[in-house]
């Protein structure tokens, strides 16, 4: 079974009067939604995204950009990877058996969708929260995860109970990453009682 989750990508900004404006984009991811896949993948995606952080259309269009290459990478070149299907084949990812496929999972997986509107199967949210910081200052990114209680499914009012943050830098390692995915994933399971 896959952990579903959606990822909110909310811009923040102070306008001249003082007053905080945001504006958001709403993502799904249908599988490695747990914590500990997303935090990591998160962190390494704002880094590769430098650049375009504080552009929320881009940010929210490269995040599937960036997830799907990375499937299609691991799919054509590792003969190991696991998948749903066997690769007999060198196959490219436009061969026709795939464009005639349209459950083939190069096609599926990742969905933009309405703003606070939240799918009935979630089990966590993700807010990606970047404040402006104002001209020539580096942008304040932080990370805020939620489990989601879904009981009544689709069109049931969720409840959001928030179980940890992280506050990107730009200067971190992959270990670093790797170690707030850990932390993360724990404040989950404590708060789950999974420990």
């Amino acid at each position: 079974m896959s952990t579903r989750c959606q990822i909110e990508f909310i811009y923040k900004w102070k306008t001249t009067s003082g007053q905080y404006r945001s504006e958001k984009r709403t993502v799904y991811r249908h599988s490695n939604g747990s914590p500990g896949s997303m935090i990591p993948d998160l962190l390494e995606f704002i880094q590769w995204n430098q650049g375009r952080n504080d552009q929320i259309d881009y940010m929210a269009a490269n995040w599937i950009y960036w997830n799907k290459r990375r499937e299609e990478d691991a799919w054509l070149n590792d003969a190991n990877h696991k998948r749903w299907e066997k690769r007999t084949s060198n196959i490219s990812w436009n061969d026709p058996a795939i464009r005639a496929d349209p459950n083939h999972f190069l096609k599926i997986g990742h969905g933009i969708d309405i703003n606070n509107r939240y799918h009935g199967d979630i089990e966590y949210l993700y807010k990606v929260i970047v404040v402006e910081s104002g001209f020539g200052g580096v942008d304040v990114i932080s990370i805020v995860a939620h489990a989601v209680d879904m009981d009544g499914g689709w069109d049931a009012k969720h409840t959001f109970t928030k179980f940890g943050d992280v506050m990107f830098r730009y200067d971190m390692t992959d270990d670093e990453i790797a170690a707030e995915g850990k932390r993360i994933a724990a404040l989950d399971r404590n708060l789950k009682g999974d420990e």
